[in-house]
């Protein structure tokens, strides 16, 4: 097995795996996988095409992350806000003794 084989390994299962690497690590993978993509070996194209596909499924497995970290907090907050109008420490409108009118905003 040559190095550069090992390389092109190790550097799919980094992007596979989410290794800690830096941007300036990342984008050089990704230059090489461009200059590979467009080389007219098919069996480099094709391995530079895995890189391709391996960082995007990468992003695309931190974006919904990304949502459902999002999701849950919102969830969250609701959940405070109905407890807290529950408990009359603000009102959804309606007279409350003690406590603040939260009114949404207008669109």
């Amino acid at each position: 097995m040559n190095i550069d084989t090992i390389a092109d390994k190790l550097e799919l299962r980094a992007i596979r795996e989410g290794w800690p690497i830096t941007t300036e690590m990342r984008r050089q993978i990704i230059e090489r996988a461009m200059d590979r993509a467009s080389c007219g070996d098919p069996d480099i194209e094709d391995k530079a095409a895995k890189i391709f596909l391996a960082a995007d499924a990468v992003n695309l497995k931190r974006q919904q992350l990304e949502q459902k970290k999002l999701d849950a907090e919102h969830a969250r907050k609701l959940k405070l806000i109905e407890a807290a109008i529950r408990l009359g420490i603000v009102s959804d409108g309606r007279a409350a003794i003690g406590g603040t009118v939260i009114s949404a905003p207008e669109c």
